[in-house]
């Protein structure tokens, strides 16, 4: 599998606030990743880190996966390229 890792963080580096929600989806191969990963405000300070895999579909070619972060203010979409 594809794998990548992501770290995810407010602006000052620090975690997400509670009710965030990360949500991840691809356009090649399979997501072996759960789709989606609430956030509750834990408070130690540090950011959020992220094994995303994804299976190969078996035809070498490119592909994206994407990141929606949705916190209670905002959001913002993230949007990765790769080759299986």
């Amino acid at each position: 599998p594809i794998d990548a890792f992501v770290t995810i963080s407010d602006e000052n580096g620090g975690t997400l606030p509670a009710g965030t929600t990360i949500s991840i989806s691809t356009d090649n191969g399979e997501l072996l990743t759960s789709s989606v990963e609430d956030i509750v405000d834990c408070g130690d300070g540090g950011a959020s880190e992220f094994n995303i895999q994804i299976a190969s579909d078996g035809v070498s070619d490119v592909g994206t996966f994407s990141i929606v972060i949705t916190t209670p203010t905002i959001e913002e979409t993230h949007v990765y390229s790769f080759t299986d």
